[in-house]
């Protein structure tokens, strides 16, 4: 057990605590059989009150993996894991893991680590997970950690969801010591905090960062999917969409397909001509089914949509069987930062000096797709300058 002379408190490095409420020597391990695999989301690993540790360090059969993000933002990560792998997360697919036969029941269980906004990212960020048979609980009671708050009765600490499953598991396998040993840390550390004993630590200032530019400008700009759409007016004012551009800014790959009209709607296809797309509709057109198949091959869990402004994705989420994603408009973004009336997005490239390159599209899609992409380029170069200088 090694201490940080340098720092205003001594510190165990066993279990990341002051060493005033170490927990380490309060501990017995617990011999369980079900393999216990931790992924923990990166905010979490030096968190003062986490849970993952404390299972680590109770657990004999129980390994962690902190997931740290790549250049890009990315918690995208590998594990090696068993054929009988179950993931314990309370998605829509998840069983309740006590209503599953014994012998379908899991030998290893992967447990996500994080508040539940950053475990959601790591499962999402993960689509691997997606192949692994998913559980969840029903807790009995409220959660014991009364240091840190939860969501919701129904949720519990990662502790706490580990000792619950291998109840159900292995119920043979005694985890009472561990969460008397859980009890134990939390009235010694409530106790610390209402005594003030110890020196507090000082707060860094934090960087301001560019409130007013979406951070998935910042962050995540290579999954940022520019997208356009044409469509045709219906007799009872409602609009169906004719025509799909987008492209990825980070590969720069596109998608165009144009989309099949009913026998009924053919009539107003006239409308396109103004669009430039008339003769290419006539002769590319295709089912919408296909459409969507084509699309979700191009899209990918992490792209996050945009486009200048919220009529294009009401046109896209409007086709039939568009899945949804996440998604930003960048004329709100543009209005945050110059507070003040502007005008159409070609005005507003004329105010800004910029001379957006044609793109690969077909029509008027070619000059608005590549007006929108130079207006997220700027954004999301703004935005950067406005993090290095904070």
């Amino acid at each position: 057990m090694k201490s940080a002379n340098h720092s205003p408190r001594q510190y165990c490095y066993n279990c990341f605590k002051p060493e005033v409420v170490c927990i380490c020597n309060s501990i017995i391990p617990v011999r369980n059989q079900t393999r216990i695999q931790i992924l923990q989301h990166p905010l979490e690993r030096h968190h003062p009150i986490g849970t993952a540790r404390f299972a680590v360090l109770g657990l004999k059969n129980a390994t962690l993996k902190t997931v740290y993000a790549d250049s890009k933002g990315s918690l995208a990560t590998d594990l090696k894991i068993d054929k009988k792998a179950g993931l314990l997360f309370p998605s829509a697919e998840a069983i309740l893991l006590d209503a599953v036969p014994s012998e379908e029941r899991p030998e290893t269980l992967i447990v996500l680590d994080g508040t539940w906004y950053n475990a959601a990212k790591l499962y999402r960020e993960n689509p691997w997970l997606g192949d692994v048979p998913h559980y969840r609980l029903s807790p009995q009671s409220p959660s014991r950690y009364r240091i840190r708050m939860e969501p919701s009765r129904d949720s519990i600490s990662t502790l706490e969801a580990i000792v619950e499953a291998l109840h159900i598991l292995e119920p043979q396998t005694d985890c009472r010591p561990l969460i008397a040993a859980f009890d134990r840390m939390i009235d010694r550390q409530i106790a610390f905090m209402d005594s003030g004993v110890g020196q507090p630590r000082k707060k860094r200032p934090r960087k301001r960062r560019a409130h007013t530019i979406p951070r998935a400008l910042i962050d995540h700009f290579p999954d940022t999917v520019v997208v356009y759409t044409e469509n045709i007016r219906l007799p009872d004012g409602s609009r169906t969409t004719a025509s799909v551009c987008a492209q990825r800014l980070g590969d720069g790959k596109t998608f165009e397909a144009f989309i099949h009209l009913p026998r009924e709607h053919t009539h107003r296809l006239e409308e396109l001509r103004p669009s430039g797309i008339l003769d290419q509709h006539a002769g590319r057109a295709r089912r919408v089914d296909a459409v969507v198949a084509e699309w979700n091959r191009f899209i990918r869990p992490e792209d996050i949509l945009c486009s200048w402004n919220k009529g294009a994705l009401q046109s896209l989420f409007q086709i039939p069987g568009m899945p949804r994603q996440s998604y930003l408009f960048l004329k709100a973004a543009y209005g945050n930062i110059v507070k003040e009336k502007f005008g159409t997005l070609e005005e507003v490239i004329q105010t800004l000096k910029i001379q957006p390159e044609a793109g690969p599209f077909q029509g008027r899609a070619s000059e608005r797709m590549a007006n929108a992409i130079a207006i997220a380029t700027w954004l999301h170069e703004t935005g950067t300058v406005a993090d290095s200088h904070s």
